[in-house]
């Protein structure tokens, strides 16, 4: 079964996340947080391992965060 990584909220009025490996290669970026992340790179599956998420983002109010964390890919 395939799952994906991805945020979520309420009142975002503008989204993006950002996945990055360990070198700090860019390897997914979206604009739509409804689309997750599914652990692949130009059409291959990565490595198992400990990735980089980055996602920015705008409320309906102006406010503008940016949240940094990991994510283990395990297959």
């Amino acid at each position: 079964k395939i799952f994906g990584f991805g945020g979520f909220g309420i009142g975002i009025y503008k989204f993006e996340m950002y996945i990055y490996d360990r070198w700090g290669e860019l390897l997914y970026r979206t604009e739509d947080p409804n689309k997750l992340w599914d652990g692949t790179y130009k059409g291959e599956v990565c490595q198992d391992g400990v990735y980089v998420w980055l996602i920015i983002k705008k409320d309906d109010l102006g406010r503008t965060s940016r949240h940094i964390g990991h994510v283990t890919l395990l297959k």
